[in-house]
């Protein structure tokens, strides 16, 4: 009912604010030349844990999740995913200089 429902919302946005919160906290590294081409920009904390929250309640990633990055970009994804419990993360970039922000 009416309950359940409040109590649901309640529940994810605090997971919303605790994940918002954890991936606040991890310094990231931009991009010092975006390459246009690549479409390379850092993605925010606040959009990471959109979508990451988005993805664990769609049981997509978490524990006994592999998770393939193609495009990883500063890692923040894949971040996201390990602070939620994802087994595994590949991360794969085009761009050298990429990999080494995410490493």
């Amino acid at each position: 009912g009416q309950l359940s429902k409040i109590q649901y919302t309640y529940t994810r946005i605090m997971k919303l604010k605790h994940l918002q919160s954890a991936l606040s906290s991890i310094p990231t590294p931009q991009f010092p030349n975006p390459n246009i081409t690549l479409e390379q920009y850092a993605t925010s904390p606040n959009l990471c844990s959109y979508i990451i929250l988005a993805a664990l309640e769609n049981e997509d990633i978490g524990y006994g999740k592999s998770v393939l990055d193609l495009g990883c970009g500063t890692g923040m994804l894949s971040i996201g995913c390990a602070i939620v419990g994802t087994t595994s993360m590949t991360l794969v970039d085009c761009d050298d200089d990429a990999m080494d922000i995410a490493k």
